[in-house]
């Protein structure tokens, strides 16, 4: 006796791929500070309906202008931080992902490693300490819990969370003016607790 196979609808076979790519841009909330650009892009690759595994690159701009730091004086007063910036925050990280819905869809949690070179100087003529240079490099885990919306082939991702840190390199610390007073380097060894979050947009390709 003859038995009709009947193919599953085209969404259905497109909404539980075993396999799906991801591309993502994200502003994430913490690091960047008062920089003017702060941008990460993200891959994830799922394995299964609810697994994704992801690897990111990110850039935080600490930057700030003279005239930047002087508004910011006038703004908040003595409140006010009134230093000139240069430099930022490279980072680079990979999680495990977890969607209770589906990939990119419903409830997430996200656990991974996460490695950060900072290379950020700051001047500020009005401080106790007027010039300060921090080349660091911290290695860590982080571990976030949010909420993707996936629409189709586009997502958008929301996620707070907490990074733990050990962070090691130097501070050259002294003047502005070299002249006046000579500049001491001081070794850097830390163990850091910071907050972590994320706003992702993307698109998924199902395969």
């Amino acid at each position: 006796m003859p038995v009709d196979i009947v193919e599953p609808p085209a969404a259905y076979v497109s909404s539980t791929s075993l396999t799906s790519i991801a591309i993502g841009v994200n502003n994430p909330l913490s690091w960047g500070g008062d920089g003017p650009f702060a941008l990460g892009v993200s891959v994830g690759v799922g394995l299964g309906t609810h697994l994704v595994l992801r690897g990111n690159v990110a850039w935080y701009d600490k930057t700030r202008s003279e005239l930047d730091a002087i508004t910011n004086v006038v703004l908040h007063g003595d409140d006010g931080d009134g230093g000139r910036r240069e430099g930022g925050v490279t980072a680079v990280g990979a999680s495990a992902m977890y969607f209770k819905r589906r990939a990119w869809d419903g409830l997430l949690l996200d656990g991974g490693i996460v490695i950060k070179h900072e290379d950020h100087i700051v001047y500020d003529d009005f401080a106790s300490v007027e010039f300060v240079h921090q080349q660091t490099i911290a290695a860590g885990l982080r571990g976030q819990i949010g909420w993707s919306w996936r629409i189709g082939p586009v997502f958008a991702a929301l996620a707070v969370g907490l990074s733990t840190n050990y962070v090691r390199g130097q501070e050259t610390v002294g003047s502005v003016d070299y002249v006046d007073s000579p500049r001491m380097t001081l070794p850097v060894s830390r163990l850091e607790v910071e907050p972590e979050g994320m706003f992702r947009l993307g698109g998924v390709f199902d395969l």
